[in-house]
């Protein structure tokens, strides 16, 4: 599986390679359920489910990560308080 690097890396377009990741993880373990497999298939298929898990956490850190960031740059541009000053 290759995964393209953007030079974008926007919540929108990280949680949308979060959600590709696990949608790619689920419809291979239940393959790996329905199929009937030789001995080293099935190695070769828990081998490629288990990337997927890894492709699929780096994806979801990758997702938060871009979160907080955006958090962050949102919080540091309110002013002072957090709030702005209401008028009665």
């Amino acid at each position: 599986m290759i995964i393209r690097r953007t030079r974008e890396a926007t919540p929108t377009v990280l949680g949308a390679r979060w959600t590709h990741a696990t949608d790619l993880l689920a419809r291979e373990a239940q393959l790996l359920g329905e199929r009937r497999l030789t001995a080293f298939q099935r190695r070769r298929a828990v081998r490629r489910i288990q990337s997927l898990e890894r492709v699929a956490r780096r994806a979801m850190y990758d997702y938060r990560a871009a979160l907080e960031r955006e958090l962050s740059a949102s919080l540091s541009s309110s002013p002072p308080g957090g709030r702005e000053h209401l008028v009665h």
